[in-house]
């Protein structure tokens, strides 16, 4: 064989076996490039569902803070409708009081008016009237002729005699029910626990002026 037939078949030797390394390397990062690929679109599907779990996380978050307010507002509707109802029924019972003593101050206008009681009657009247408890004055129907309870006299030992009050004074309300005479002024009085606050509204000529004082026990 002539050398440069032997050098020639070398050559192509060669030739083929590079060319077959190469298409082997090709081969082998095309097939990385493949898994590369098939890992991004998998990653890819991964952050996909991840969002879709974090959207329907915001969802289900909302709803329960819905759901929440919405129990809440529930609340404070059964809340409101049983205020409502106390309402109501503290202003029935209101004006069952007012009609009481209505009653009240006028049969003890009229009993206190009756000539010829006997003792036990007499002391009736006054338990009935003991049941509650006073300011430490007396009244009379103002002399004006006007509604109300005029004071003549304040027991000095009594709270209201550094309230400010003054014999001449019309008492024409008491925690702001009205106050037409002396009799309104004792049923007020009946429903008055001894030491309980009261706010009592006067006239001193025609200025109004309002005070606020202790009831006492009647005395023993």
């Amino acid at each position: 064989m002539k050398p440069t037939r032997w050098f020639a078949g070398v050559w192509v030797v060669g030739t083929l076996l590079l060319s077959g390394g190469l298409a082997a390397l090709c081969w082998t990062q095309h097939k990385a490039l493949l898994a590369a690929r098939e890992r991004l679109r998998v990653q890819a599907a991964a952050l996909q569902e991840l969002e879709q779990l974090r959207d329907a996380a915001r969802a289900a978050q909302t709803l329960t803070n819905q759901q929440a307010e919405l129990e809440r507002l529930r609340e404070s509707a059964r809340e409101l409708l049983r205020l409502r109802n106390e309402v109501a029924h503290l202003r029935q019972l209101t004006q069952e009081l007012a009609v009481l003593r209505a009653a009240n101050a006028t049969l003890l206008q009229a009993v206190q008016g009756v000539p010829g009681l006997s003792t036990g009657q007499v002391a009736m009247v006054m338990a009935a009237r003991k049941s509650g408890s006073i300011l430490g004055i007396t009244v009379r129907p103002p002399a004006s002729g006007r509604a109300g309870a005029e004071v003549t006299g304040i027991d000095p030992n009594s709270p209201i005699a550094t309230s400010g009050i003054a014999v001449g004074d019309i008492i024409y309300a008491m925690d702001g029910q009205r106050v037409n005479s002396p009799g309104d002024l004792q049923a007020l009085m009946l429903t008055r626990a001894p030491g309980q606050t009261v706010t009592l509204d006067l006239l001193r000529g025609e200025s109004p002026f309002r005070i606020t004082t202790q009831t006492r026990a009647w005395p023993q």
